[in-house]
C-alpha cells in the first residue's frame, strides 16, 4: 500500500484518502490483467478492502477480512460503547501535527516495537523475531517513514462524509477472521459486521489471539483462509458462525 515500506509516499496527508486508496486496489487488479480478485487484507488494508469491495463488487470474487470490522458497523457500535471509544484514543492521538511522529520514533522507535511486542497491543512472546523487528525499525526509521502511515489516520473523520460507500450490503461471500484479544478492537464491532452482509458471511473468532492475527496464528489464519475460498457457497447463502 502507499506509504509503506518501498511504495511510493505522497507528501500530502490528502493522498492517502479513502477514494485514493480504493482507486489503487483497482488500478493494481488491473495492471495484473484481471477483471476481479479474491481479496484478503488486514487492518488499514481491511478497512480500505470492505469499502473497495463495496465500490466495485464485481472486481471482489470473494473476500477475506483480518480483524478489522465493517467500517459501519463500527462507527454504530463506538457511539454506543465506551470501551471502544477508550481503545480508539490513539486516532485522536494522531490527528495532531507531528505528535504522532515524535512519540513513535523517539527512543529507537520503542513504543512502535512495544506495539508489536509487548502488552496491551502486541502479539505473544515469539511472535516477531529480532530480525522481523529490526526490520520495521530499518523501515519506519527512515526520514519521514512514519508521516505516511499516520496521514491514514489523519483522513479517517473524513470516512464520515463518504460513508454511503459503504452503506451498501455486500453480495459476495465474506470472511472474517477475528483474534478476541485485540486491544484496539472489541469483538462485538467484529460479529456486528453480517448486518452490511447479505451474501455468505463468516466470522472466525480465534480466541486468545491478538490484532496481529495472521502473525500469531498463521497457520490457523491460513487454514481458515485456504477453506473458504475452496468452499462451494450457494448464491446468496446465508451467515456461518465459528468461535473455534
Amino acid at each position: 500500500m502507499r506509504g509503506y515500506g518501498d511504495s511510493d509516499k505522497p507528501s500530502s496527508k490528502y493522498a492517502y484518502s479513502i477514494p485514493t486508496l480504493v482507486e489503487d486496489i483497482r488500478q493494481v487488479v488491473e495492471a495484473l490483467d484481471r477483471k476481479s480478485c479474491y481479496l484478503v487484507c488486514h487492518d488499514w488494508g481491511a478497512i480500505v478492502g470492505w469499502h473497495f469491495a463495496t465500490v466495485h463488487p464485481k472486481m471482489v470474487d470473494r473476500l477475506v477480512i483480518l480483524n478489522c470490522p465493517h467500517p459501519e458497523a463500527f462507527q454504530k457500535y463506538i457511539r454506543t460503547s465506551f470501551t471502544q471509544f477508550m481503545k480508539s484514543w490513539y486516532i485522536f492521538l494522531f490527528q495532531l501535527p507531528y505528535l504522532a511522529e515524535l512519540t513513535f520514533g523517539k527512543n529507537d522507535l520503542a513504543r512502535l516495537t512495544a506495539s508489536f511486542t509487548k502488552p496491551p497491543m502486541g502479539a505473544k512472546a515469539g511472535t516477531f523475531s529480532a530480525e522481523d523487528i529490526e526490520a520495521y525499525k530499518y523501515t519506519f526509521g527512515k526520514p519521514g517513514a512514519l508521516t505516511p502511515p499516520v496521514n491514514y489516520y489523519r483522513n479517517i473523520f473524513r470516512l464520515i462524509p463518504v460513508k454511503r460507500l459503504c452503506s451498501t450490503h455486500l453480495q459476495m461471500p465474506v470472511l472474517l477472521v477475528f483474534g478476541t484479544a485485540d486491544q484496539a478492537l472489541d469483538t462485538e464491532a467484529a460479529v456486528m459486521s453480517g448486518d452490511w452482509v447479505d451474501g455468505y458471511f463468516e466470522v472466525k473468532l480465534l480466541e486468545g489471539i491478538s490484532h496481529w492475527v495472521q502473525n500469531e496464528a498463521p497457520d490457523r489464519v491460513n487454514e481458515a483462509i485456504e477453506t473458504f475460498l475452496s468452499k462451494d457457497i450457494p448464491a446468496h447463502h446465508k451467515a456461518h458462525w465459528d468461535d473455534k
